[in-house]
């Protein structure tokens, strides 16, 4: 084989890589996804997960005229859509800053307008990062639960259906809480071959 057979292949490998991470970018495929849809407006934007100001970003350039509100969940600083609010949780365990970003995730959700759209996107991280315990539980039993079931090997799709158990905005409760008569929720799993409730537990 020659150098410039082994440049051809180095060249084939690094065309298809970059060609894989343009297929998963969060902003593109949010913004492709929803570019097809017709939501009716006002529309509200819930972005929830590591991935949550890219998702914002792709949903903002899809959207024909400014979303009424958008709300983004991470846990990190990054560039967001104009008039949105970053609210940064905390990861991996769930603090006072998660129960802050879950109690606006849910206040956003009901305050959507009933003839308008909500669009929930959710990525990986999600558990964490925005919390509402059930009742009668703290968010320190909820993150001691999480904690000894991992220090226990506890599986990822396990954990995350106890969490659903322990939380008044998983398992869909969030969207359930929405005014919205329309609804879209679109998911990055971050979990190989999980369902989408293995996504941010739902």
């Amino acid at each position: 084989m020659t150098v410039t057979d082994h440049e051809q292949i180095r060249s084939a490998f690094l065309g298809a890589y970059r060609a894989a991470l343009e297929a998963v970018e969060p902003e593109a495929v949010t913004r492709s996804a929803l570019e097809t849809l017709r939501l009716p407006g006002p529309v509200t934007v819930i972005a929830i997960g590591k991935a949550a100001p890219a998702m914002a970003r792709g949903a903002a350039m899809a959207l024909p005229e400014p979303a009424a509100d958008i709300l983004v969940i991470s846990d990190h600083t990054e560039l967001l859509p104009v008039g949105a609010r970053l609210i940064l949780g905390s990861h991996p365990a769930p603090d006072a800053e998660s129960v802050t970003a879950g109690r606006a995730a849910l206040y956003a959700a009901r305050s959507s307008d009933p003839d308008g759209s909500i669009v929930v996107l959710v990525s990986g991280g999600g558990s964490a990062l925005a919390e509402v315990p059930a009742a009668g539980l703290t968010i320190e039993d909820v993150a001691a639960t999480a904690r000894l079931a991992m220090a226990a090997g506890m599986p990822i799709e396990a954990l995350n259906t106890v969490r659903r158990h322990l939380s008044e905005i998983k398992d869909g409760r969030l969207l359930a809480a929405a005014r919205s008569g329309h609804a879209v929720t679109l998911t990055i799993s971050d979990v190989a071959g999980a369902p989408p409730s293995a996504i941010a537990s739902g």
